[in-house]
């Protein structure tokens, strides 16, 4: 009985963990024109120039939220692209958008996403079962949330038309 136990918490634990690896992503492994996917506000200024706009969002609840964790957060605002964060934190991308003529691309490891980016070029990337759990909009898209490795958040992939369309950093309420 003992070792139909034990052979029974192993083989939980162990599927358990493998299908929590399969849909999992590794922030570090994110590159966005030579910038990791966390940096400070200057090497983002350096790369991109003068945010558009300096914003405090001001959420009410998440990893942004000043209520939650007792921090003021700030959006830098470039078109199509949005890193949230503080000088202390560093700087995240918060939401980017991809131009169908495929010039913006977010590296991640060997692989490159982009408009041009398919589900099935996703799947290659992160695996089969990163679409255990597609969501369908009424607007035609379909986002795959993938979570960073032993945390809560990660990102939402949104695709239209079969193509990437943009990310956004995802955070628990």
């Amino acid at each position: 009985m003992k070792t139909v136990l034990t052979v029974t918490i192993i083989v939980f634990f162990g599927l358990t963990t493998c299908y929590g690896q399969a849909n999992s992503i590794d922030f570090s492994k994110f590159r966005l024109s030579g910038l990791e996917y966390y940096s400070s506000k200057q090497a983002i200024s350096k790369k991109f120039g003068k945010p558009k706009r300096v914003v405090e969002p001001d959420y009410e609840c998440g990893f942004y939220s000043e209520r939650e964790q007792g921090n003021k957060y700030y959006q830098l605002d470039y078109e199509h692209l949005k890193f949230i964060g503080n000088d202390k934190e560093l700087y995240g991308i918060e939401t980017m958008e991809f131009s169908s003529n495929g010039d913006k691309i977010l590296e991640y490891g060997q692989w490159e996403l982009s408009a041009k980016t398919t589900i099935k070029d996703f799947v290659k990337v992160f695996g089969k079962s990163a679409l255990d759990k597609p969501y369908k909009h009424n607007n035609g898209e379909t986002s795959i949330t993938l979570f960073a490795k032993g945390a809560d958040n990660g990102i939402t992939f949104f695709f239209n038309s079969g193509h990437l369309v943009r990310i956004e950093h995802f955070s628990p309420c």
